[in-house]
């Protein structure tokens, strides 16, 4: 073969190889959603970072039992939950005093599309890592709601101290629960039509990529009866969609993505104010309950010690007069023996009542003087401790302390 012609099919098999090299793969939506997919490459810790701009977050992809047991604990009482990273755990064993109150709505509608794996994680926390497959894999998730009401909470500050039972690990209060009717899915956004003209495609070609139902709850045709009056959600139109949560004053919360509450930092002295209600020595807020307890026991303490030393000196004095009078007998009785006999026992007795009494006087008023002391050091710290700022719903500030 001449050198030029062989130079030339050199040079187009180079080329056609480059052109199928380059091609991208798969249908004209997946290309769509494979350039729109994000590139989030960081740690899932970072990631969990993103929560703390977004204190309301969906709970339509949380699986229908745990939504269930939300919901019923809810009608409880208000709701303590962990918030740790990419984990929110509803808390069973814990309570927090107050209820919520239904407000009725007029029917709404709202859709969330979810493009970003940031987005994805300040929406949607809790399945977010199990989520990001789909969302790289479509291209874009979709919660479409009808929401015809609220839950909300009568109150919104709350400090450790006031929770109750089995409270260790709480770290955030549900204040308002949105609810109504969804339908969340995936790949909306990858849904596409091409009117380009492309080799080896006819021109006006179209091209979906799939749609994929992940998850749903409540009946539209019953929102749809939904008032502003309503007292209570009609029935089937009771999911919840989403819940706004505060945190809990007096936390100390270190996880993933996660940064120390400076409310619980104890403060070196340099000039910061130190949070009477952290104990500095842990870091941890003092138990009120265990330290109220601590106050009463020594409250009896020093009560019983005064009376068990007034009890010494009863004592003590009726050992005096036995002494007296066993020395006068003795005098008298020189000569019977029997009544000598007797007085020298009844002077015994009295020597025994006296020191017996001296002897419970002094440890039982010892004891009284520390239990009293003690207990006045505690009723101090304990008057000392602030509940701390506490939001109000306007955002603003109250500084609340209580004294006893």
């Amino acid at each position: 073969m001449p050198v030029l012609p062989r130079v030339a099919a050199t040079a187009l098999l180079t080329s056609a190889s480059l052109m199928i090299a380059g091609c991208p793969k798969g249908n004209v939506a997946q290309q769509v959603a494979d350039t729109t997919a994000p590139t989030y490459e960081q740690g899932k810790a970072s990631k969990c970072g993103i929560r703390h701009s977004a204190s309301k977050p969906l709970v339509v992809d949380w699986p229908s039992a745990e939504r269930a047991a939300l919901e019923g604990r809810a009608k409880q009482g208000l709701v303590p939950v962990r918030w740790q990273g990419c984990e929110i755990e509803v808390l069973t064993t814990c309570r927090a005093r107050g209820e919520y109150g239904y407000v009725g709505l007029n029917p709404k509608q709202e859709t969330v599309r979810i493009n970003t794996a940031d987005e994805l994680y300040a929406n949607l926390p809790v399945g977010a890592a199990s989520l990001e497959g789909k969302l790289d894999r479509h291209g874009s998730l979709e919660v479409d709601m009808t929401v015809i009401g609220r839950m909300d909470s009568e109150r919104y500050d709350f400090h450790r101290t006031e929770l109750e039972g089995r409270c260790e690990q709480a770290t955030h209060v549900i204040t308002g629960l949105t609810v109504g009717a969804f339908t969340f899915t995936a790949g909306a956004g990858a849904e596409v039509s091409a009117g380009a003209d492309f080799r080896g495609a006819g021109a006006g070609a179209a091209s979906r990529s799939e749609r994929e139902l992940l998850n749903t709850d409540g009946d539209l045709a019953a929102c749809a009866q939904a008032t502003q009056a309503d007292y209570a959600p009609p029935a089937g139109c009771g999911a919840l969609l989403r819940v706004e949560l505060v945190p809990i004053e007096g936390t100390k919360v270190v996880g993933a993505g996660d940064a120390e509450d400076a409310s619980t930092r104890p403060k070196d002295g340099g000039g910061g104010d130190v949070d009477p209600a952290i104990d500095p020595k842990t870091g941890q807020p003092y138990d009120l309950e265990k330290l109220d307890r601590q106050i009463k026991a020594l409250q009896i303490t020093y009560f019983s010690g005064y009376l068990l030393g007034f009890g010494g000196i009863i004592l003590a004095s009726i050992g005096a007069k036995r002494l007296e009078t066993a020395r006068t007998s003795l005098t008298n009785s020189r000569t019977d023996l029997t009544l000598r006999s007797e007085a020298l026992s009844d002077y015994r007795t009295g020597q025994v009542f006296v020191w017996g009494g001296v002897g419970v006087s002094v440890v039982s008023f010892g004891v009284a003087l520390w239990g009293l002391a003690r207990a006045t050091k505690l009723k101090k710290q304990r008057q000392s401790i602030q509940v701390g700022a506490m939001p109000t719903r306007g955002g603003g500030q109250v500084q609340l302390e209580v004294n006893f």
